[in-house]
């Protein structure tokens, strides 16, 4: 994944991922805010795996060096959660177009 953080590219391709998926697009195109609850709340699933699994991978960065310890992890983890969230549901949020690579430089600024 080349020099840096391998968090900050992983989740890039994950917002590319799942912004290029047929079925997710048809989803947050018909039912967008069915789709942000199921995957943005704190009372589901997916939500607590989700952030659990990008604390992990910060955390490898962090012990590899590639991640200041400057902020605490759990509060890397859950930025960068909302951060990909934010670039996945652009269109319901803001009505702009998702976009992985506007996503994937605020990740990289974040985990330094």
């Amino acid at each position: 994944m080349g020099d840096g953080p391998r968090a900050a590219a992983a989740l890039t391709m994950f917002v590319r991922d799942v912004n290029d998926h047929s079925g997710m697009q048809r989803l947050l195109s018909d039912e967008p805010e069915l789709a942000l609850t199921l995957l943005t709340s704190a009372s589901g699933e997916y939500e607590r795996r989700y952030l659990a699994l990008v604390r992990d991978l910060i955390a490898e960065d962090r012990a590899a060096g590639l991640v200041s310890d400057e902020v605490p992890l759990d509060d890397l983890a859950y930025a960068a959660v909302r951060i990909t969230e934010s670039y996945i549901h652009m269109r319901v949020i803001t009505g702009e177009e998702p976009d992985a690579e506007r996503a994937g430089t605020v990740l990289r600024a974040l985990l330094r």
